[in-house]
Order: C-alpha cells, then sequence, then structure tokens
C-alpha cells in the first residue's frame, strides 16, 4: 500500500521566531482537507511524540505508525538500560492512556476518543467526529 509521512521539524528555537506547526496539527488539518486519503494510503507520524498518550491520540487520528526519535536520542545516552527503560515508559504511558479512554486495543481506537475543541469541559458524547471520516478497518485475527 502506498504511503504518506507527516514529518515535524522546528525551523528555529527560538521562541519569538515562527516554527513549524505540530504534526497532530497537519494531521488534523489532512482530515480536514481531504479525509479520503486515509483510505487509500497509510500515514505515518514522525515528529512531536513524546508522551504514550501522544502515540494514542495519533492512532485515533488514523495513522498506521509513529517515529519516536528525539525521545531516544536522550534516552541513547545511558546506553542500552536508558533505551529500554524509555521504551517501557513509553509503553506503561500508553497503556495508562488506553485504560483512561476504556479500551484495551490499539485496534479499538477511533477519533471519537479525542476532544479537538481545545475546551476542557466539553466532552464529546458519541463516537463520532465532526469532521473526521476516518474510521478503523477490522483487521482479521490470527488464530493460535
Amino acid at each position: 500500500m502506498p504511503f504518506a509521512t507527516i514529518h515535524h521539524e522546528a525551523t528555529t528555537d527560538h521562541p519569538l521566531e515562527r516554527s513549524a506547526q505540530p504534526a497532530i496539527l497537519t494531521l488534523l488539518e489532512i482530515h480536514r482537507i481531504c479525509p479520503t486519503i486515509f483510505d487509500h494510503l497509510e500515514v505515518y507520524l514522525d515528529g512531536g511524540i513524546t508522551r504514550g498518550s501522544d502515540i494514542l491520540k495519533a492512532l485515533c487520528l488514523g495513522v498506521t505508525a509513529v517515529g519516536i526519535g528525539r525521545p531516544y536520542l536522550y534516552a541513547l545516552a545511558y546506553g542500552q538500560e536508558g533505551v529500554e527503560h524509555m521504551t517501557q515508559i513509553l509503553k506503561d504511558e500508553l497503556q495508562t492512556s488506553m485504560k483512561l479512554v476504556g479500551i484495551t486495543d490499539v485496534d479499538q481506537a477511533h477519533p471519537g476518543l479525542v476532544n479537538t475543541k481545545d475546551v476542557d469541559h466539553l466532552v464529546e458524547n458519541s463516537e463520532g467526529h465532526e469532521w473526521i471520516q476516518w474510521r478503523p478497518k477490522l483487521k482479521a485475527r490470527p488464530r493460535l
């Protein structure tokens, strides 16, 4: 299947100068402008992922996978043990985030789990989303 990547790279470290918008916002823009792309391409999000909850948000919004660079770069300073510890932290955070939204498998992630309205007191009551049309595909599970 063809794929597309969404890559976030800050253009400057100076707080008063413009930088690229976060990759998750680019993902939301794609949903608004061209929602059918998720039916035809695998979408990979690379950049801006620092916590397990970021991974879950991206999966809910239709990405196939995420790239995690900077956290592992910092963990690498502590060798293999640091990388293993970072992996465990991300795994624990992802599992905690999944429990908080009431799912037990990443295949259950859907756009209705993410509040993109940027208003804490307003929580969607349905599984739908105002303009996100992507829906998870059913995956065949191997029989054991």
